[in-house]
């Protein structure tokens, strides 16, 4: 059972990243591409894409318990990338199987020792 929106909130990030694996494969990617800090607060704006799809979320970390910028960016960044995958992984997109890839036979022409290719679809 897929995790939902409700339920990815406190999700680790870890997890959130295995589930974008199980989904996609490698086929998905995140860029941050924005931040902006206000005081010690953090908002991260992160994108992920997959299978042409892109979705926008914004992430946040606060200023308290002494944490470093670049801690609270992190956090900040986790959070959108979470919040990025609960949207996308909510989306139908996410519930067609991904294809299995396919094996090519070498030429006849290659020699016969060489290995097969795998060929992924777009």
């Amino acid at each position: 059972m897929r995790e939902t929106r409700a339920g990815m909130a406190d999700v680790a990030i870890e997890t959130v990243v295995r589930m974008l694996r199980d989904a996609y494969g490698d086929g998905w990617s995140f860029e941050i591409v924005d931040h902006k800090l206000n005081g010690a607060d953090v908002e991260v704006i992160g994108e992920v894409t997959a299978k042409g799809t892109s979705v926008r979320q914004s992430g946040k970390a606060g200023g308290g318990n002494g944490a470093t910028l670049g801690e609270r960016l992190e956090v900040a960044a986790n959070d959108s990338l979470r919040n990025c995958a609960m949207v996308l992984l909510d989306s139908p997109a996410a519930e067609a199987p991904r294809p299995a890839p396919a094996l090519v036979a070498p030429a006849s022409t290659a020699p016969a020792a060489e290995p097969a290719v795998e060929v992924r679809a777009p």
